[in-house]
């Protein structure tokens, strides 16, 4: 089944019928926290990932929330084809709750949909439902699947040059209701600091 709001909306099979509880609530895209607990509660976090202006990019992040250090060795570089490049961790003081980014190149031509659900399903993870449309600017493939180990997890996919970037906010299936808006608003405030040229 899938509904036409502003972006096109699909739900996995097994939703129920009219009278069903809204399987969105834990992929929210809006209404998601107020400008006043954005000014209490959130700090923009920024990263400039290998140095390069090009990629740098920030997203909203609960305040007590702790962005961890990633290191790169060459050979992360060298496989950006085949590995994902992590680029961003960052952690609920508990670490029950993550906000991770990683980048592959892909090739020209790739197809962000098609590349997604390939990536979901060589990873073994179980789709949920997923919906399509943009935030802040980007082309999004945003998907809420379950992960090994009682894990649900927001997979937002979107494309940049020759960069597919993965960003992911998990948290373990019984808290994951408690951190989705969380998740939601470093998803859909993720911006790139220079428009792409």
């Amino acid at each position: 089944m899938s509904i036409l709001l502003s972006t096109l909306v699909c739900f996995a099979p097994g939703d129920g019928g009219s009278g069903a509880e809204d399987p969105f609530r834990d992929l929210p895209t809006y209404d998601l926290v107020t400008p006043e607990e954005i000014k209490r509660d959130f700090v923009r976090l920024e990263f400039e990932p290998l140095g390069r202006p090009e990629l740098a990019f920030y997203f909203l992040s609960p305040r007590e929330w702790v962005s961890e250090p990633i290191t790169l060795t060459p050979t992360h570089l060298q496989n950006d084809d085949k590995v994902p490049v992590p680029v961003a961790l960052v952690r609920s003081p508990d670490k029950t709750a993550t906000v991770e980014v990683a980048y592959l190149r892909v090739p020209k031509g790739t197809v962000l949909e098609d590349w997604a659900r390939g990536y979901i399903r060589t990873n073994g993870l179980e789709l949920e439902l997923f919906q399509t449309g943009k935030f802040t600017g980007r082309t999004v493939f945003d998907a809420l699947v379950r992960a090994p180990g009682q894990y649900r997890v927001r997979l937002t996919f979107f494309l940049r040059g020759p960069r597919m970037f993965v960003m992911a906010g998990s948290a373990p299936d019984a808290l994951y209701p408690t951190y989705a808006k969380i998740l939601a608003s470093a998803t859909v405030s993720f911006a790139f600091a220079q428009p792409e040229g």
